[in-house]
């Protein structure tokens, strides 16, 4: 049987910010590895892609509250987190990929303090909606492994566990010409 295995972590530490780390299974990691050839950037950006324009948006609100009391703007660390974070830190993560002999991965990234804000402002439970978008993925990515299979033929005698492992995508050339 072929099944998908997420787990996901989401740790605040004292310092402010957070830890998230996924843990993907063999089919799981095969299946993201498709999806982007690094899954690692592909989670990150699930971080950069709603924290960036949320932290914007922040601080935008700030400076206008600043503009209608006439008084000077903070900075964008001290206007989301309350302290002054040293600039090379914020909208900042590190993201960390190892993969197992066994097809098994662990991402982890590491989230700066106004990313660590944001993201409680967006999410209600970041482990479980996170957890919820990537399996969502991943099942997305298997559903057009299995139909991709079936329309080249290359399912016959396979559980889907083989189709899924065994699956390579077929390359589209750029070099498309039509000659007279």
């Amino acid at each position: 049987m072929a099944n998908r295995v997420c787990e996901v972590k989401y740790v605040k530490k004292s310092d402010q910010t957070t830890l998230l780390t996924v843990n993907l299974n063999d089919i799981s990691t095969k299946t993201m590895k498709i999806v982007a050839k690094n899954p690692e950037d592909w989670i990150e950006n699930i971080i950069l892609s709603r924290c960036c324009f949320n932290c914007e948006e922040l601080y935008k609100t700030h400076i206008k509250e600043c503009i209608e009391k006439n008084t000077q703007p903070k900075s964008i660390s001290t206007a989301l987190v309350g302290y002054d974070v040293s600039p090379d830190l914020i909208f900042k993560t590190k993201r960390v990929y190892s993969e197992n002999v066994d097809g098994t991965s662990v991402i982890n990234v590491d989230i700066d303090p106004l990313f660590t804000k944001s993201m409680d402002m967006i999410y209600v439970n970041p482990k479980e909606e996170i957890k919820l978008f990537i399996e969502s993925r991943i099942d997305k990515q298997i559903s057009h492994i299995i139909n991709d299979s079936i329309n080249r033929g290359i399912y016959m005698g396979k559980t889907k566990r083989e189709i899924i492992m065994t699956y390579e995508p077929e390359e589209i050339s750029d070099n498309l010409v039509d000659e007279l």
